[in-house]
């Protein structure tokens, strides 16, 4: 990167051959050359950062969506993760208690983690609870949650004691950050563009918003896909976009068949030193567990190692997973509970 000084100093020698002395620097010459040198070190700064944008190796942010674009792929935006509350009183009422739409609950423990009702609804006379759909406030992994995680309102309907998600929040994950974007360009240019090659296929049904991951099986007259979502199901719109792209199957005969893997639960423990933040540990772990391949196990070593290569400012890193010793040909893990642990001293 070109500094500012260098630029004057290339001036003043200039100067200095032309006119065989040095420009006094609080004279007129010497204010007119710090404007110039200030004015070239400026185009110098934009020209580095429009090549640094247009490379998708180096570009960020919008810039990097422009290219992905380019090459038909997109950014992921995320989702907001889903489920139901469950709100309840110690006594039976004699007259309906109303809860209103956009009541507000969170986590135990983590108030910002915070959960709003999507309808309107009210635990009728005599009756002691009413489960009520709810949607994140933000999207991203961190949302998602245990059975009985959720218990806390925020602003809490009048008569109302408690409230719980008796079922796991799920469906929540964060948008595709630069580097997992730019890993999939990278796939996408490498690669032949036809309906044949098999990394060019990975390329575009991969870049369906709900998908993660798949794993093809073939015979003589089949084709079989088990996909990994991070829904942790299959929607139609999701399966039609992915026959959309294996329509040639058809052509040649076969039959296609496309299912959702299915997921296995898996706790996580990682634990960490050195000064790296604690969210973009957690972050990258997800991105560890979002890419394992169907029918493919965790491995704890290679966890630890993905985190000491990919976040900056861990110094050592360890993983323990929970059981996971099982695994199928259409099976896949995902991450039930997540704790990550600094190390400290």
């Amino acid at each position: 990167m070109i500094e500012y000084n260098y630029v004057l100093d290339t001036m003043k020698n200039a100067y200095f051959d032309e006119c065989g002395e040095l420009p006094d620097m609080n004279g007129n010459d010497g204010i007119c050359l710090k404007a110039a040198a200030t004015e070239l070190y400026n185009l110098a700064l934009e020209a580095e950062y429009a090549v640094k944008q247009s490379s998708y190796k180096t570009a960020t942010g919008d810039s990097l969506d422009r290219i992905a674009n380019e090459c038909g792929l997109h950014r992921k935006q995320g989702n907001y993760a889903t489920g139901v509350l469950t709100f309840s009183v110690d006594e039976p009422s004699s007259e309906d208690i109303a809860i209103d739409k956009d009541t507000v609950c969170s986590k135990k423990g983590k108030k910002f983690i915070q959960y709003k009702t999507t309808e309107a609804c009210v635990i009728k006379a005599g009756e002691l609870t009413v489960d009520v759909p709810c949607i994140a406030l933000k999207k991203g992994f961190e949302y998602n949650a245990a059975p009985g995680e959720i218990s806390v309102m925020v602003n809490p309907p009048q008569k109302v004691q408690k409230v719980k998600n008796a079922n796991r929040i799920t469906d929540g994950y964060d948008a595709e950050d630069d580097s997992s974007l730019r890993s999939r360009i990278d796939d996408s240019v490498h690669c032949t563009h036809n309906a044949i090659n098999d990394a060019y296929l990975r390329s575009m049904i991969c870049d369906i918003d709900d998908v993660l991951t798949y794993v093809m099986f073939q015979s003589d007259y089949t084709v079989t896909l088990f996909v990994k979502t991070y829904s942790g199901y299959l929607s139609e719109e999701t399966r039609n976009k992915i026959s959309k792209i294996l329509s040639f199957v058809y052509l040649m005969g076969a039959g296609l068949y496309i299912e959702c893997s299915v997921p296995l639960l898996v706790d996580i423990e990682l634990r960490y030193a050195g000064d790296a933040d604690s969210q973009e540990v957690r972050n990258k772990t997800c991105a560890y567990m979002d890419h394992l391949g169907v029918g493919t196990r965790p491995d704890e070593r290679e966890l630890a190692d993905y985190i000491r290569s990919n976040v900056i400012g861990v110094e050592f890193a360890e993983a323990q997973f929970g059981k996971c010793d099982y695994i199928s040909a259409d099976n896949c893990y995902v991450i039930g509970n997540l704790e990550v642990v600094k190390y400290e001293g």
